[in-house]
Formats: C-alpha cells, sequence, structure tokens
C-alpha cells in the first residue's frame, strides 16, 4: 500500500523531528518534506505534491492560520492537519481553522519524554491517515461510479418531521455549509 506524502512544517526543530518520527511510525504515511515557516512551506508545495500538510499553529512571521489560507486558496484538496501547544485552550483558533479547511487539531503532547510523545502523536495520526486512506478510496470508487450513472437533481423536502437535528464533530463546519446549501427554504426548526 502506498504510503501518504507528508509536509510537516513547525518552526520548533524539536517538534519537527517528533512529528516527522510520528507520521513515518504510522507505516500509513512517511514524511516528504520539512519546512520551519509558513512561506519555506509554500515553496515547498509549489514544487511537491503532498497528500497531507502537517501545520503549526503559531510560528513568527507566516502563523500557521496565515498558511492554511493560502494553502486552502492554490491547493484546495490538500488535507491540511493544524498542531499546536494551545489548541484546547484557543478554541477560537481552532474553530477558524476548521472554518478554512483543516480537518483536524491536535494538541502537542508536553511531556519531557521525547518517545512518550511520539507515540501520542503516532497513535492519534494513525486514525486520521487511516480515515485519509478510506475516504481516498470512497472517492476514487464514487468517481468511478458517477461516469457510469447520470446524476438527477433531486428537490430537498422533509415532511412529517416537526424538527431536524444536526450533530458534527471535527470538519463540521466545512461539511455544515454543504449541508445547510441543500435545504435552503426549508420550512422547519433546526438545531445544530
Amino acid at each position: 500500500m502506498e504510503r501518504l506524502k507528508v509536509l510537516v512544517v513547525d518552526d520548533s526543530a524539536v517538534y519537527r523531528k517528533i512529528v516527522a518520527s510520528a507520521v513515518d511510525a504510522t507505516e500509513l504515511a512517511i514524511t516528504e518534506n520539512t519546512a520551519s515557516s509558513g512561506a519555506i512551506a509554500i515553496e515547498r508545495m509549489e514544487n511537491t505534491k503532498y497528500d497531507v500538510v502537517l501545520l503549526d499553529v503559531f510560528m513568527p512571521e507566516m502563523d500557521g492560520i496565515e498558511v492554511l489560507t493560502e494553502i486552502k486558496r492554490r491547493w484546495r484538496n490538500v488535507p491540511v492537519i493544524m498542531i499546536s501547544s494551545t489548541g484546547g485552550k484557543n478554541a477560537a483558533t481552532t474553530l477558524k481553522a476548521l472554518e478554512i479547511g483543516a480537518i483536524d487539531f491536535i494538541m502537542k503532547p508536553l511531556d519531557a519524554d521525547y518517545e512518550k510523545n511520539m507515540e501520542i502523536l503516532k497513535n492519534h495520526l494513525k486514525v486520521i491517515f487511516a480515515q485519509l486512506k478510506i475516504k481516498s478510496y470512497q472517492t476514487n470508487v464514487v468517481v468511478e461510479e458517477k461516469r457510469q450513472v447520470q446524476p438527477v437533481a433531486k428537490k430537498t423536502s422533509i415532511s412529517g418531521v416537526d424538527l431536524i437535528l444536526i450533530a458534527s464533530s471535527t470538519g463540521g463546519p466545512v461539511a455544515l455549509n454543504t449541508v445547510f446549501e441543500g435545504l435552503q427554504g426549508l420550512k422547519k426548526p433546526l438545531l445544530v
């Protein structure tokens, strides 16, 4: 099975090494390259195709949100996973990154033990990479099926329902926008 090619972006040399080691240890992905700044990351992306970008939030000059915005503008379909030492404490930054198009947000483990930090990241990344590989496989199957079947436009209508409840997790803000576009004109109460 071909591994995902990953770009690791972090201004900390120590964390670049930890994250790169964790990526490689998943056996689902390989660190194709690293970057110590947002500008270098953009330059690397101009010259190489990556399957995933792991992006630190807080960096000097060009922070992770600015880099994410540029990546999503120029390479819309490249999945970006944000990594931060303060992700859980800064909900606004997390939400902004997810709204821009990040697929997940990982907290940097802050244990003094290098191996333990690497293991924590590896376990989290392994799950995300497996999901990306499954999604890639499903997308390829759907594309093949769409070639054989012509899509039919459907009108959205829901009857016999008093209330609609929608729940979402990581990546939800982007997915919800797509769902809401399909529900325009619907005259039912909606809880999100």
